[in-house]
């Protein structure tokens, strides 16, 4: 396995999944974007779980979404060495409704709260990344409450606005400038949240 960052979470999953496999609760994974395809197959395959994993390669925004909305979760796996900032794939799992399984990425433990925002687990431990997924689709209330609370927890991720339109009223100084300033700032339980 190599020391591309990006990529061991991929390995991360795999092991995951033999994890599983060997439990009466197996999970099916499928892995959407580019990266060494053949080698992650050659690990699935060696670790028996080649029928249980999908690589799904590049796909259009549209169908990531669809792919997402129709799963019963969504990993992000990162690992703490990875230079993470905040990926548009949590933002783009809240905004399915399907509830987040996430490491402890500081990026990601600043922003978001396992059982109100996530499920979180420790980075590189796939028997933890199994527990975490266990308790998530195993508590059918945590479930739906992080699927209830996925528009809210967007909310704390983005400010709505167009970028040019954020700079112009930043670098305008007019009464209205900061009045649209203030309006769209985060809040104080927002930056408590941010860490």
């Amino acid at each position: 396995i190599g020391a591309d960052y990006r990529m061991q979470k991929v390995y991360d999953l795999i092991d995951a999944v033999a994890i599983a496999a060997k439990t009466a609760q197996p999970y099916h994974l499928t892995v959407i974007g580019s990266g060494d395809v053949e080698a992650f197959e050659a690990y699935a395959k060696e670790k028996g779980v080649a029928r249980h994993v999908n690589f799904a390669g590049k796909m259009a925004h549209g169908e990531v979404l669809k792919c997402m909305h129709k799963s019963d979760v969504v990993l992000v796996p990162s690992h703490h060495e990875y230079p993470e900032g905040l990926p548009m794939t949590i933002y783009e799992g809240l905004c399915s409704r399907t509830p987040l399984v996430v490491s402890d990425h500081p990026m990601f433990s600043a922003r978001l709260k396992d059982g109100r925002d996530c499920v979180m687990f420790p980075a590189k431990n796939a028997v933890a990344l199994v527990e975490a997924i266990n308790r998530l689709v195993n508590t059918p209330a945590l479930y739906k409450s992080l699927s209830r609370n996925a528009a809210k927890t967007c909310d704390n991720f983005l400010i709505c606005a167009p970028f040019g339109e954020l700079v112009d009223h930043w670098l305008g100084s007019t009464p209205a400038d900061d009045a649209w300033l203030a309006g769209h700032a985060l809040s104080a339980d927002k930056w408590a949240s941010a860490g």
